[in-house]
């Protein structure tokens, strides 16, 4: 876990911001009993003050690597695209979205796994998957209804084709049950 803004503010204080009224040491010691649950070192101390004196400020600069797979507008299109027709084939729902269809199934299938490990515990409150009841599929109206049946626990990269009783992906993802 990361340090804020504040606390590394904070620590700079400590250190007397270049007057240097305390040790690195000490400042380690004084943040230590003042945040029991975050325990800093000297070296991360030591490790703040050399960016404050390089860069003139605290805060954690942009890590460059792979960004992000698709923006949260992009995933509400693809949610709602999705819901209106689930047997709509990726490249497909790519193409209305105009994203690469690599993209929306590795979304769908994060979104899956968060559902399946999800769904029980959003019907009834308890553990994930542990005999949920399911029905339809993400719309009733495309399959028509079904009988509730029982699924047992299933593999973290189990994809259920079914949603339980009363819960769309819109409904999950705005955290409403009913």
């Amino acid at each position: 876990m990361s340090l804020s803004d504040t606390q590394r503010i904070e620590i700079l204080i400590l250190l007397g911001c270049g007057d240097k009224t305390r040790t690195q040491k000490q400042v380690c010691e004084i943040f230590n009993t003042k945040y029991l649950d975050r325990r800093i070192s000297q070296s991360t101390v030591s490790r703040i003050e050399n960016k404050f004196r390089e860069f003139g400020n605290v805060t954690d600069i942009p890590k460059s690597g792979r960004k992000r797979i698709l923006d949260d507008e992009q995933k509400w299109d693809i949610l709602l695209d999705i819901q209106d027709n689930p047997h709509k084939p990726t490249r497909q729902v790519a193409a209305d979205n105009e994203v690469k269809h690599i993209k929306v199934s590795a979304y769908w299938t994060e979104k899956y796994e968060l559902l399946a490990s999800h769904l029980e515990f959003l019907v009834s409150g308890s553990g994930p998957l542990t005999n949920c009841l399911v029905s339809a599929p993400l719309s009733e109206s495309a399959a028509g209804t079904r009988e509730p049946r029982p699924i047992k626990r299933r593999p973290h990269n189990f994809v259920p084709p079914l949603q339980p009783l009363g819960v769309t992906p819109l409904k999950f993802l705005n955290g409403t049950r009913n």
